[in-house]
């Protein structure tokens, strides 16, 4: 069961019928990656959530790698360049206040961009944490448009 009381299921508990096209869009072209495309690290720890921002955000012309919490989120930082993390706080294992904690202390880190998206009942009282000091806030429910334009400001920084 979701925070918000709807019930999300696993995408690979639900099959897709005959025929039809993946609910994710590929975030490279056929002809080979975007070189110049910005990456989102998405990590949010329900698969529906990831999918849904992946397909929003590949069509813009992101480039998306996905994490289903903080722990697997340091690891794909250390994999790669990362522009942007969008970031749900809720999550098991490792939540979204101390992964970024943890970069913050990681010179190579520290001023990484964060989008947290949640669903808190005042996004605005989050700026109270330290931790929450330096990341950008958008609650839940987000607009396609909202978030699009959030995380087009964010990575031209």
């Amino acid at each position: 069961m979701h925070r918000s009381g709807i019930e999300m299921k696993e995408r690979a508990a639900i099959p897709e019928p005959m025929g039809r096209a993946p609910a994710v869009v590929p975030s490279a072209p056929a002809a080979g990656p975007d070189r110049s495309a910005k990456t989102i690290l998405i990590v949010d720890d329900f698969v529906g959530v990831r999918m849904y921002h992946v397909s929003l955000l590949s069509r813009a012309g992101y480039r998306c790698e996905t994490a289903s919490n903080g722990s697997e989120a340091l690891e794909r930082l250390g994999a790669g360049r990362v522009d942007l993390v969008l970031l749900d706080l809720h999550m098991p294992t490792m939540a979204g206040r101390e992964f970024i904690r943890r970069i913050r202390l990681d010179p190579m880190h520290a001023t990484l961009p964060v989008l947290v998206i949640t669903s808190d009942a005042d996004p605005g009282d989050l700026s109270a944490h330290e931790e929450m000091k330096s990341v950008s806030v958008l609650g839940k429910p987000v607009l396609p448009r909202g978030l699009l334009d959030s995380v087009g400001q964010l990575v031209r920084r």
